[in-house]
């Protein structure tokens, strides 16, 4: 099993109590996904990649959007479904996603890139190309720095997962390279209290 998702497995009880409600708590998320869903609502199926237990999912169906929900974990699937039973999730990795080329008019990788190191970010990239149809949209948010963030232990349970800290440019860089279109970038800083005091960027592409 990909060790990410035995990790996010073992997570998913506490990740989904610890994480599902962090939308309330930040208002320039709210915005930017509200503005992703109502640019996709009627243009045909988006994928939430890395959608852990459901919450963002929740909120682009909300806004309009027809939504499906990917995780490479097992466990955060089950544990969307319980959480949103109307809504669709499937088991998906990024990395794969080129198995269905054309079938979504948009996707967002929220928080979902960091996990992957070496050739897996661009081997992503590129799946996620593929998978959109011509003129759609990919929208991704990740941790701006330097480097990998290895914590050993969250909410008292034992992971190897490795976060990953983007450089300023450094995915923009990497999207154009997979053959995306920049549309706009932005950062802030973290929302004190609420989430890991690192810097955020967010990013919007187009196939």
């Amino acid at each position: 099993m990909d060790p990410v998702a035995r990790d996010y497995d073992a997570l998913a009880s506490a990740y989904r109590r610890e994480v599902s409600g962090e939308l309330a708590h930040k208002p320039m998320d709210r915005e930017w996904l509200r503005g992703f869903a109502r640019a996709m609502a009627g243009r045909g199926l988006v994928g939430d990649a890395g959608c852990g237990p459901g919450h963002v999912t929740a909120f682009l169906a909300e806004e309009g959007a027809e939504v499906l929900g990917l995780d490479l974990s097992p466990g955060m699937v089950e544990a969307a479904r319980a959480a949103h039973p109307g809504l669709r999730f499937e088991v998906g990795d990024l990395r794969a996603l080129d198995a269905a080329p054309g079938r979504f008019a948009g996707l967002l990788a929220m928080y979902s890139l960091i996990h992957l190191e070496g050739s897996d970010l661009p081997r992503a990239l590129a799946a996620c190309h593929a998978a959109l149809r011509p003129g759609g949209q990919f929208r991704a948010a990740v941790h701006l720095g330097e480097g990998v963030l290895r914590p050993g232990r969250m909410w008292g349970v034992e992971v190897g997962l490795g976060f990953r800290l983007f450089a300023p440019g450094e995915l923009e860089a990497a999207l154009r390279a997979a053959g995306f279109t920049l549309v706009e970038s932005r950062a802030r800083p973290p929302v004190e209290g609420h989430e890991y005091p690192s810097r955020r960027g967010y990013v919007i592409a187009q196939r």
